[in-house]
């Protein structure tokens, strides 16, 4: 997706993405994302233009295991929005996901002195009972990561 400014002459937004998905199970995607229009706010130390790639994966280990992951990163001010890195074990009775994650606020990421964000998240789901601990972590990655979804080990 590009975006050209004809007054101006100028490429002013830009959007490129890849997405690698064999199978339901293996997932792996690419982005990045420049926005390159004035600074509504006037001159911060921070950089308003965007410029950021996001690459994430799910990607199973063995039969019942997987890993996830996310990086989201800000080139225009080199620094990360947000990183996400876990396991999952998931058969035919429960599901367990253990993440580590790491990220600004949305709402904070145009302000100078922010700090990050930090947790450790657990999630233990009963199949047909649904999920406790953990706040639906799934649901986390539903939004986070192109195509995840619960996945199928051992199948």
């Amino acid at each position: 997706y590009l975006e050209w400014n004809t007054s101006e002459d100028t490429l002013d937004v830009g959007d490129f993405q890849f997405r690698y998905q064999s199978d339901l199970n293996h997932i792996l995607n690419f982005s990045y994302h420049f926005r390159n229009v004035p600074d509504p706010f006037g001159p911060t130390r921070l950089n308003r233009k965007t410029k950021q790639t996001d690459i994430s994966a799910v990607w199973p280990l063995a039969s019942n295991w997987g890993l996830i992951g996310r990086w989201n990163y800000d080139h225009a001010n080199s620094r990360s929005l947000e990183t996400i890195a876990g396991v999952e074990y998931n058969n035919c009775c429960y599901s367990v996901r253990v993440i580590a994650r790491q990220w600004i606020e949305s709402d904070n990421r145009f302000f100078d002195q922010v700090d990050r964000n930090t947790g450790i998240f657990l999630e233990f789901e009963l199949k047909g009972f649904g999920s406790i601990l953990g706040g639906n972590v799934r649901r986390n990655f539903n939004n986070k990561i192109d195509g995840y979804r619960e996945l199928k080990y051992g199948r």
